[in-house]
């Protein structure tokens, strides 16, 4: 069975969120077209890299920013029951 016939069998059913699915896959062929493009260039390499060193650390300052207070909140420092699925407790 193909993905096509899928994508029209849950279609059918209403199990496909059309309005989120659409744009997905319109950015991701957009997305995969550019890369196809872009692989084709000689400084493919360092762009490629350049963007996985601002993605990387995009990351690193989302997590220290956002996420950080969230950790600290759940540390083994709790009784037993609201830590046991970081502690092992």
């Amino acid at each position: 069975m193909c993905f096509g016939s899928r994508i029209l069998i849950f279609g059918e059913t209403g199990e496909v969120d059309w309005s989120a699915g659409l744009p997905l896959a319109l950015g991701s062929a957009a997305g995969a077209y550019a890369a196809a493009r872009l692989v084709t260039l000689a400084s493919a390499r360092t762009w490629v890299y350049r963007f996985l060193v601002l993605v990387v650390v995009l990351s690193i300052v989302h997590l220290l920013m956002v996420d950080s207070t969230k950790f600290l909140q759940h540390t083994c420092h709790n009784p037993p029951r609201t830590c046991y699925h970081l502690c092992g407790w």
